[in-house]
C-alpha cells in the first residue's frame, strides 16, 4: 500500500538519488529551481508514489529504473503537476521484469490553467524477460491550459529474438546476450546517475536481481 506523502521543498539546483529508501514524496520545485531525480524501485521497496509540483520556471528531469523477478509485485505512481508558468519536465521510467513478476506503473501530467507555456513529456518503457511476466503502463494527460507542449509514450516488449540471434551467432552464450540487451535497454536511465561508482553499483545490483550477473 502507498504511504502518506512526505513533502520536500526544493530551491536552486538539486540532485536527488533515491535508492528505495525515501518514503513516498511530494516534491515542490520552487520558481526557477532545477531538479534531477533518479530512483530505483524493486531492489528494496516494491511501491512508490511521487508527486512533483513545478512552480514558475522550474525544471525537472525524473528518471526511474524498475525491476522485478520471481513473484515480485511492483507499483509506481507519478504525478507531474505544472502549477507555474514556463516550467519544463521530462519523466522517464524504464522497467525490466522476469519470471512471474507483475508491474503497475501509472503516470499523470497535470497542467491547470495557471501552467501556461509549459513543456512536459512522460515516457514509460517495459522489457519482459519471460512469457509470464506482466507490465501495465498507463501514462495520462490532464490539461486545462492552452499554451503548452505535452505528450506521453508507453511500450511493453520482450527480448528481441533478432538481437539474441545476432549476439549468439557471434559466439555469445544466451545469458550473456540477454544481459547485454538488458543493459542497453537500461543505459539511458542509468546515465542519469552522474557518479560512475554509484552507477556501476546500481548496474551490478540490477544484474543480480534479474539473475543476469
Amino acid at each position: 500500500m502507498f504511504q502518506t506523502l512526505n513533502e520536500v521543498v526544493v530551491r536552486g539546483a538539486t540532485v536527488i538519488v533515491d535508492q528505495d529508501e525515501a518514503a513516498d514524496l511530494r516534491i515542490v520545485l520552487t520558481p526557477q529551481s532545477d531538479v534531477v531525480y533518479v530512483g530505483v524501485l524493486g531492489l528494496g521497496q516494491s511501491s512508490k508514489r511521487l508527486h512533483f509540483v513545478l512552480q514558475d520556471g522550474a525544471r525537472l528531469r525524473c528518471t526511474t529504473v524498475c525491476c522485478g523477478a520471481a513473484s515480485d509485485r511492483i507499483a509506481a505512481d507519478y504525478i507531474i503537476e505544472h502549477v507555474g508558468r514556463g516550467s519544463t519536465a521530462f519523466t522517464l521510467v524504464k522497467g525490466v521484469f522476469s519470471d512471474t513478476a507483475r508491474a503497475e506503473i501509472f503516470g499523470l501530467i497535470k497542467i491547470p490553467s495557471s501552467g501556461q507555456q509549459t513543456e512536459s513529456f512522460l515516457e514509460q518503457r517495459a522489457l519482459l524477460l519471460s512469457d509470464t511476466a506482466y507490465a501495465n503502463l498507463q501514462p495520462k494527460l490532464q490539461i486545462e491550459a492552452n499554451d503548452l507542449k505535452a505528450s506521453h509514450a508507453a511500450t511493453v516488449g520482450q527480448l528481441d529474438a533478432n538481437q539474441l540471434f545476432y549476439c549468439q551467432s557471434r559466439g555469445l552464450p544466451r545469458a550473456t546476450a540477454a544481459r547485454l540487451i538488458v543493459r542497453a535497454f537500461l543505459a539511458e536511465a542509468l546515465a542519469a546517475v552522474a557518479q560512475p561508482e554509484l552507477r556501476g553499483e546500481l548496474q551490478q545490483a540490477l544484474d543480480r536481481k534479474m539473475a543476469l550477473a
